[in-house]
Parts: structure tokens; sequence; C-alpha cells
């Protein structure tokens, strides 16, 4: 019902409401799906909103994201991984989640984003990624590599 220039605002927050009134993550992807062209920013927010319990079991949110298909299993893992670094402005949470996956793929696009929100999204050094990496992550070398060069 809103112009179309607030949805994607909207969406962002959509799962929220969706929580409040007793959904499970299950049933909110499943409505997120009826979302287009809203579905991603819908997923990305379902992961947002995981995020707070992920924060103390990271399996968690792993649970969630894995087992949806790759576009939106990437969003999921987005709001996550953006969540958690607007807490703490490192990856004290945000590398040891990109850990747990399996799939290198998914590790790769997991870490490939969160170096990239802390440079481009909270302004961080490039040194400072890199020692982040070095004190959070198991996967230095996975998590260094999208530090871009001249750091």
């Amino acid at each position: 019902a809103l112009d179309p220039r607030y949805r994607n605002d909207c969406y962002m927050m959509q799962t929220s409401i969706m929580f409040e009134h007793g959904m499970n993550p299950t049933q909110i992807a499943q409505e997120c799906r009826k979302a287009e062209p809203f579905r991603l920013v819908c997923m990305q927010s379902l992961g947002r909103d995981i995020s707070s319990s992920s924060r103390t079991n990271l399996h968690y949110g792993l649970s969630v994201c894995v087992g949806l298909p790759q576009d939106e299993k990437q969003a999921c893992m987005r709001g996550i991984i953006y969540a958690f670094m607007d807490l703490t402005w490192d990856g004290q949470f945000a590398f040891p989640f990109c850990d747990l996956f399996a799939a290198q793929e998914d590790k790769n696009y997991c870490y490939q984003y969160s170096v990239a929100y802390l440079e481009q999204g909270l302004g961080e050094s490039r040194a400072d990624i890199r020692a982040s990496c070095e004190k959070h992550s198991e996967n230095k070398d996975v998590c260094t590599q999208f530090i871009p060069p001249g750091s």
C-alpha cells in the first residue's frame, strides 16, 4: 500500500512485525517469497532479526540461512553479518559465523561481504580489518584475501 519509494525500507523492517505476530523463520521466508521484487530485502531483514539470537548461538543463524536457496541464503547472511558488525564494528561475531559455513563458496561470500561492509559501510581502516581477521577468524587467509590492496 506504500508509495513505491518507501517499499524497500518497509520490507527491510517487515520481518520484525512477523516475529511479533508469532511467525517462525520458515513461515517468514515463505511470506518473503511473496514479496517480489522485495523478496531478497525481506530475506535480509530475516537475517537481521535473527542476529540477536545468533550472537549467543551462531549455529542458529547458520541453520536458518543455510537451508534457503542460494540468493535467499546470501541475503539472510548479509542481514546477520551487517547486524553483527553494526553492534561491534569488527568481526567479533561475523567472522566466526562465516567460519561455520561448510561450502567454500558460502564462506567466501560471507567474508567478502563482511570485509566490504567493515570498510565501505562502517569506514574501518584496512589495518583494523586485517587485525580483526587475525583476532576473530579461524580462516585468516580467506578473511584477509578480501581486504583491498594497499593496506
